[in-house]
């Protein structure tokens, strides 16, 4: 039986669930695409799902629930189990290697072309937390999912697995919120992975969009030299539940019309509060904690709109490919990692001291 190597996360609990092994290599489909995987980036939802931090018995922030007891008996979203043993990975950059039987016709077109796989596949799930992901060396997927890219394309292998998770949950949040001309967005946590995407798109196809991003405590200079030379941005130091934070409230000389937020937590209200009549607010994450106080006078009074984000409507990889191939997208990797230390990568990411992504490369 062929076999190829993956990062097995075997249940719920610390680094110590992560095995990296031979696994089979699965019979290739009629309709799927055998890909080399390059690199793919590492993501909340990854650790996420590694902890049972989707279980609803859980209140914690990410961090604080990594380093908890975890327990076996933690469901994931929606509360259903995770389907350990699991090949996580929820973003993937690859070459084709191999097609279907029933796609020999496009075989020129497809074979050894660079490609990204969709994160979240329409009516089938999450790519490493429905199903197995990109934390292996060979991954079989149906074309569908994948969008191959032009030979052109001047991103690295690193850059590119950076790119389907966070620039796809950026993008969808984004036009789900209905960003605009004229509209003032402001992004918490602005310097991580999807912060970071929301910031670049807000530039890509977006004219007219001022950004007012939040990064951690000492990112401020690393951030700017990011986007040195987009004048729409204003840069602000500050966490949640931090003197600083408070502190950039006062500071913001315009009033949002937009919050798009992946960071949650206690300093939520805050981001509400400081809207204009009428705004509004998407969410993808909560790192900082899932659990909020929430004043329904602030929401009400001042016409806010509030909305979820975790399923992508459709032209969201699309939009990324061809903002890929139009030269309009430059990924910020702030270190690689081999697979095999998956852990370790993970680890730094806790950290929560990096700009841009932490990504994990295959060996060749």
């Amino acid at each position: 039986m062929a076999t190829h190597e993956a990062m097995v996360t075997t249940g719920i609990g610390t680094y110590d669930v992560l095995q990296y092994r031979s696994v089979p290599t699965p019979p290739l489909p009629p309709t799927s695409v055998r890909i080399k995987v390059l690199s793919a980036g590492v993501n909340n939802t990854d650790i996420n799902t590694r902890i049972g931090w989707y279980d609803k018995e859980v209140t914690e922030d990410t961090n604080s629930t990594s380093t908890s007891d975890s327990s076996s008996k933690r469901n994931g979203y929606g509360d259903a189990p995770t389907p350990f043993p699991l090949i996580q990975g929820t973003d993937c950059a690859g070459r084709i290697l191999e097609v279907g039987s029933d796609l020999q016709a496009q075989s020129s077109s497809l074979l050894n072309m660079r490609c990204l796989v969709a994160s979240c596949q329409a009516n089938v799930g999450w790519f490493g937390s429905d199903f197995d992901g990109g934390f292996q060396t060979l991954v079989t997927c149906d074309v569908k999912f994948v969008h191959p890219l032009p030979p052109a394309c001047p991103l690295s292998d690193a850059q590119l697995g950076s790119i389907p998770c966070a620039y796809g949950t950026a993008e969808n949040m984004l036009i789900k919120v209905g960003v605009k001309a004229g509209d003032v967005v402001l992004v918490p946590g602005a310097s991580g992975g999807v912060g970071s995407a929301v910031v670049e798109l807000c530039g890509v196809a977006r004219e007219g969009i001022t950004v007012l991003a939040i990064v951690g405590p000492g990112k401020r200079a690393e951030f700017l030299s990011r986007f040195a030379g987009d004048h729409n941005i204003e840069v602000f130091e500050g966490r949640h539940g931090s003197a600083a934070w408070g502190e950039v409230m006062e500071k913001l000389k315009k009033r949002p019309s937009v919050v798009v937020d992946n960071v949650g937590g206690g300093g939520t209200m805050d981001l509400l509060g400081c809207l204009q009549q009428g705004g509004r607010y998407v969410t993808s994450g909560a790192i900082a904690g899932p659990v909020i106080p929430l004043d329904l006078r602030t929401l009400y009074l001042n016409d806010l709109t509030m909305v979820g984000s975790t399923t992508w409507v459709p032209g969201v990889m699309e939009n990324l490919v061809r903002y890929i191939a139009d030269g309009n997208l430059n990924p910020h990797v702030h270190k690689t990692y081999p697979l095999r230390e998956m852990g370790k990568a993970q680890e730094e990411f806790l950290k929560k001291k990096h700009v841009g992504k932490i990504v994990l490369v295959t060996e060749s």
